[in-house]
C-alpha cells in the first residue's frame, strides 16, 4: 500500500520535480521502475518452469480482462493495443505484476518475488491478484483511464475518517473491524493536509500570535495569523506529552512543535513510501521573526519560559546548543484572563480569617455541612426526602453538590444551594443528630450549636460576591470574547460590587442570596432543635451587627479592586483595545447577565427513568420557571436594575484599612499585589510597552541584577540535571575510543572481533593501556582498580562492549590532586605492592 500519490498539495518550494513521462507502450519495451531482486535473489526459484506457465496462463492474464467493455472502448489506439498484453512477467526471485511495479506500489508482486514461496503454484494465485483493487488501479492509471492514483484509498474513506476522528474518536474506533495500517496512513494524511494548510498561513502571515496551554504534562499550541490583506486565520499547531515541567524545556517543547509544522512529510507511520522528511529551515525562522503576542497564563514556569523565548532571559535555560531567541520580535506577553480572573475569588477571601471559616465550615472542609452531604449516599438521600417533602420554591431536582475545592468558583453550586435550601439542609443535620450516635453527629451538633444568623448573612454575601465575579470570568472564558468590550465589563464587575456593598447595601433590598437569607430571618424559617433545646435565628436589630458584615465585605473588595490593577493593567495592549469597543458607550455597564446558569455538569440531574413531563418546566406567574438557573437569572437581572438607578457609584476603599475588620493578613496581600504590579511594570519596559522613567530606573537595573544571578543558578541546576541523566545512560563513545589501546581481562574472538571494529587495540600491559575491559566493573581486579582510579582510566563490561548492556565508568585521575601524601615505613614494608602502584603513577609523565 502506498499514498504518496495521496499527499496534499505543496507550496512550490517543497514539490519534486516529477519525473519525464514515459513514451514506451509495448510491454517488452518498458523499463521496470523499482528493482526486482536480479542483485540478490531471496529465495532460488525455477524461472524456466515459471516461464512456461507464465506463457500457458497468457490468455488468462490479459490486462484489459479487468476493465469492463465501456472503458476499453474509450481507449486509444496505442492503450487499446497495451490492454491486449499480459501483465505478468517473470524475474530472477518470482513473478511481476508490471502496471504494479510502474505504479511503485508495495508488495510481493511488485516487488518480483509473488510465488517463490508457492510449492505448488497455480493460476488461482494469479487470478486473483487481478481481481484486487490495488491492480485495477495500476492497470486504469497504467492504461490512462480517468481513474485515482494507484494504491491510494477512495475519496470517501478519506471523508469517513476525517469525520470519525472530528467526532472525537481514535484512531482504533475508526476502523470498522480492528485498528490497520491503512487507517494510520489515511490519518495521517489528512495531518499532512491540514498542516500544508498551516504552512500557507504561516508563509503568508504579517503578524502571527501563540496561546500556549501546560497541563498534566502536555503542552497544546493555538495560533492566530494576519496577512497583509486584513485576513486572518486560526487553528492548532500541535500538541506534546512528557516534554518536562520547567521553564527550559517548556522553550524547548515550543520550538519542537514550531519545527514539526515546519516539516513536510514528518513522523510518518509504518508503510509509507513517500518523500523524506523535510524541514523548511526559511519558514521556520520566518515564522519565528513574526511572533508578536504570546498568550499563557501567568504559572511561574510559564513567565520564565516567555521572557527566555523573547531573549530577555538567558536562551542556555533552554540547552547549550541554542544560540538564538525562539521569539526575538515578541512585543507583549498576554496572560490567559480566565485563569487571572479566577483570582478575585480565590484571594481575597482567603486574607480574612473570619470569611475563609465560614466557607471551610460550610463547604470546603471534609467535615462541612456539603462534603458529609455529597460523600454519603445515606445522607444525600435524607436530604432529598426533605427537599420532596417540603416542595420548595425552586423545585425539588437539587440533588448535586459537586464542588472542585481547587477551583473555588465550582463551589458557587454548592455554596449557593445551601443557601437556597437552608430550611430542607437544617432538618436533615437534625435527623442526623437524632437518627445516629458517631463522629459524624457530634460534628453535626457541634456545628448546629455554634450557628448564627451573623455566619448566615455573612456566606450570603460573599455569595453574591462570588456569583458577580464569575460573570467576568465566563465571559473571557468564552471563544468569542470581544477583546475590545472587556474594559467595559470590568467597570460593570466594580460598579455592581460598589453597589451591593458600598454605601447603599444593595445587597439587602436587591433579589439575591443576602435578600433570600434576610427574608428567611425575618419570617423565622431557620429553626431546628439540638439536644432538645430549640434554636431560631432571626435578622439582627444590632447596627453593629451590619456594619461589621459590610466592614468585611468593604475589605474584601479592597482586594478584588488590587487584584484588578494586577491582572489588568491600564497600560497593556487589551485595555487599549477597549477604544474599539462600540457596543457599550456608558460607563455604568450592563454585563451580559442572561447568557450564564450554573453549569450543567452541577444542576445534578441525573435520573435514569424518563419522565412524561421532559421538557416541561414548572412555571411561575412571571413566566420564569421554578429552577435554581432561573433564579440566577433573576437575581442578576435584579442586581443590573438597581444599579442603573443609582446616580453615585463611587465608593472611596481607602477607609476599610482603617477599620477594625482590617487584619496583618489583608495588608500583607495588598502588599503581595503592588510586589506583582511592580514586576509587570517592569516587564512591559522590558517589552517597550512602557518608557524606563528615572523613578523606575533602580528598580530596573535590580531586577536585571537579580534575573542574570536566577539564570546562572537555573543553568547550574540544569546541567546537573543532565549530568544526573546521563550517568543512567549507558553510551559508549566509538568515535572519541578510535585508536586507544584496552587492557582485557578475558579475551573472546567475539569480544577482540568487536573492539577491532571500532579500531581499538588490546594491550597486555596495564599502565600503557588507556581503559579496561572487565568481566565486572563494580568489582575488577584490585590492580585494575588502583590503576584506573591512580590514572584516570575507563572501565567497562565486556558485555556493554558486546552490546548486551552492562556499566561503563569514568575515572577522574587521583594523582592529579594536590595533596601531600606521607607514607610510614610501616606502611611502605606491610603493603609493598600499594605503594608500588602509588609511587609508579607518580613518576610517570603527565
Amino acid at each position: 500500500m502506498s499514498f504518496s500519490h495521496c499527499l496534499p498539495a505543496l507550496p512550490k518550494e517543497e514539490i519534486t520535480p516529477k519525473p519525464k513521462k514515459r513514451k514506451e507502450k509495448r510491454l517488452s519495451d518498458i523499463k521496470l521502475d523499482k528493482p526486482t531482486g536480479d542483485d540478490e535473489p531471496v529465495t532460488k526459484v525455477d524461472t524456466a518452469a515459471l516461464a512456461k506457465k507464465v506463457r500457458d496462463w497468457r490468455k488468462n492474464t490479459v490486462m484489459g480482462s479487468c476493465l469492463d467493455g465501456s472503458t476499453l472502448e474509450h481507449l486509444g489506439v496505442a492503450e487499446k493495443t497495451l490492454s491486449e498484453e499480459s501483465w505478468l512477467a517473470v524475474s530472477k526471485t518470482g513473478l511481476l505484476c508490471i502496471p504494479c511495479n510502474r505504479a511503485s506500489l508495495n508488495g510481493a508482486w511488485s516487488d518480483g518475488t509473488a510465488g517463490s514461496d508457492v510449492k505448488d503454484l497455480r493460476l488461482w494465485f494469479v487470478t486473483k491478484h487481478a481481481k484486487s483493487k490495488s491492480h485495477v488501479q495500476a492497470v486504469k492509471q497504467m492504461l490512462k483511464v480517468n481513474a485515482g492514483p494507484a494504491g491510494a484509498p477512495a475519496l470517501s474513506e478519506f471523508e469517513d475518517v476525517l469525520d470519525q476522528l472530528q467526532s472525537g474518536s481514535s484512531l482504533r474506533g475508526t476502523s470498522k473491524s480492528s485498528f490497520s495500517d491503512k487507517v494510520a496512513l489515511i490519518a495521517w494524511s489528512l495531518q499532512e493536509a491540514a498542516l500544508c494548510e498551516i504552512r500557507e498561513h504561516l508563509r503568508n502571515a504579517q503578524t502571527l500570535s501563540l496561546t500556549r496551554d501546560a497541563r498534566r504534562q502536555r503542552l497544546l499550541i493555538r495560533f492566530g495569523s494576519c496577512d497583509g490583506k486584513g485576513n486572518s486565520h486560526a487553528g492548532i499547531l500541535g500538541l506534546v506529552r512528557d516534554f518536562g515541567d520547567n521553564a527550559g524545556e517548556i522553550v524547548k517543547a515550543t520550538r519542537h512543535i514550531l519545527k514539526r509544522v515546519c516539516t513536510s512529510w514528518g513522523a510518518p507511520p509504518r508503510w509509507y513510501h513517500g518523500p523524506p522528511a523535510y524541514f523548511n529551515e526559511e519558514l521556520f525562522n520566518y515564522v519565528r521573526e513574526h511572533i508578536e503576542l504570546l498568550t499563557t497564563d501567568a504559572a511561574a514556569n510559564e513567565i520564565l519560559a516567555s521572557n527566555i523565548g523573547a531573549g530577555h532571559r538567558s536562551s542556555k535555560l533552554e540547552g547549550d546548543t541554542v544560540e538564538t531567541a525562539l521569539t526575538p520580535n515578541l512585543k507583549m506577553i498576554g496572560r490567559d484572563k480566565a485563569h487571572s480572573f479566577r483570582r478575585l475569588m480565590t484571594r481575597p477571601f482567603k486574607c480574612d480569617e473570619y470569611l475563609d471559616s465560614i466557607v471551610d465550615e460550610f463547604v470546603t472542609a471534609k467535615s462541612s455541612v456539603v462534603q458529609r452531604l455529597r460523600n454519603s449516599w445515606d445522607l444525600k438521600r435524607i436530604l432529598t426526602e426533605e427537599i420532596e417533602a417540603a416542595d420548595p420554591e425552586l423545585g425539588t431536582n437539587m440533588k448535586s453538590l459537586r464542588a472542585a475545592k481547587h477551583r473555588f468558583e465550582s463551589l458557587a453550586a454548592p455554596m449557593g444551594r445551601c443557601i437556597l435550601y437552608l430550611p430542607q439542609f437544617l432538618k436533615t443535620m437534625q435527623r442526623i443528630c437524632e437518627s445516629r450516635a458517631d463522629n459524624i453527629a457530634t460534628e453535626t451538633k457541634a456545628f448546629l450549636q455554634g450557628l448564627t444568623a451573623e455566619k448566615l448573612l455573612q456566606l450570603s454575601l460573599l455569595a453574591d460576591g462570588l456569583d458577580e465575579t464569575m460573570l467576568l470570568v465566563r465571559i473571557v472564558d468564552a471563544e468569542s470574547v470581544d477583546v475590545a468590550s472587556l474594559p467595559l465589563d470590568i467597570q460593570a464587575l466594580v460598579d455592581r460590587l460598589h453597589g451591593l456593598f458600598g454605601p447603599d447595601r444593595l445587597a439587602l433590598t436587591t433579589p439575591g442570596y443576602t435578600k433570600y437569607m434576610t427574608d428567611l430571618l425575618q419570617q423565622g424559617n431557620v429553626s431546628y432543635i439540638v439536644k432538645g433545646q430549640v434554636h431560631r435565628l432571626r435578622l439582627p436589630n444590632a447596627a453593629a451587627t451590619m456594619d461589621r458584615l459590610f466592614h468585611r465585605m468593604g475589605c474584601w473588595m479592597k482586594l478584588v479592586m488590587e487584584v484588578l490593577r494586577t491582572e489588568w493593567p491600564d497600560y497593556t495592549l487589551f485595555a487599549s483595545l477597549g477604544i474599539f469597543g462600540l457596543a457599550k458607550t456608558t460607563a455604568k455597564t450592563t454585563m451580559a447577565v442572561t447568557e450564564f446558569s450554573v453549569d450543567d455538569t452541577t444542576s445534578g440531574r441525573d435520573r435514569t427513568d424518563e419522565r412524561i413531563d421532559k421538557g416541561l418546566k414548572r412555571q411561575t406567574p412571571d413566566g420564569e420557571p421554578n429552577t435554581i438557573q432561573a433564579w440566577l437569572r433573576k437575581r442578576r437581572r435584579g442586581v443590573d436594575h438597581a444599579i442603573q438607578s443609582v446616580e453615585n457609584l463611587d465608593w472611596d476603599l481607602e477607609g476599610v484599612e482603617q477599620s477594625a475588620e482590617w487584619s496583618e493578613w489583608h495588608e500583607g496581600e495588598k502588599q503581595f499585589q503592588k510586589d506583582k504590579q511592580m514586576k509587570l511594570r517592569l516587564e512591559a519596559i522590558e517589552f517597550g510597552t512602557l518608557d524606563l522613567t528615572d523613578d523606575l530606573r533602580d528598580e530596573f537595573m535590580k531586577r536585571k541584577d537579580v534575573d542574570a544571578l536566577n539564570d546562572k543558578k537555573l543553568i547550574a541546576d540544569r546541567k546537573r540535571r543532565e549530568r544526573a541523566s546521563q550517568k543512567t545512560k549507558l553510551t559508549l563513545d566509538w568515535e572519541a575510543w578510535s585508536g586507544m589501546s584496552f587492557w582485557v581481562e578475558s579475551q573472546t574472538p567475539e569480544l577482540l572481533r568487536r573492539l577491532a571494529e571500532h579500531n581499538l587495540s588490546v594491550t597486555t600491559d596495564r599502565w600503557m593501556a588507556d581503559g579496561f575491559v572487565v568481566q565486572d566493573a563494580a568489582e575488577p581486579p584490585e590492580r585494575v582498580r588502583w590503576i584506573g582510579s591512580l590514572m584516570g582510566k575507563v572501565l567497562v563490561d565486556s558485555s556493554a562492549i558486546q552490546g548486551k548492556g552492562g556499566l561503563l565508568l569514568y575515572f577522574k585521575p587521583a594523582r592529579k590532586n594536590k595533596m601531600k601524601l606521607h607514607i610510614t615505613r610501616d606502611f611502605k614494608d606491610s603493603h609493598r605492592a600499594i605503594f608500588n602502584l602509588i609511587n609508579r603513577a607518580l613518576l610517570l609523565p603527565n
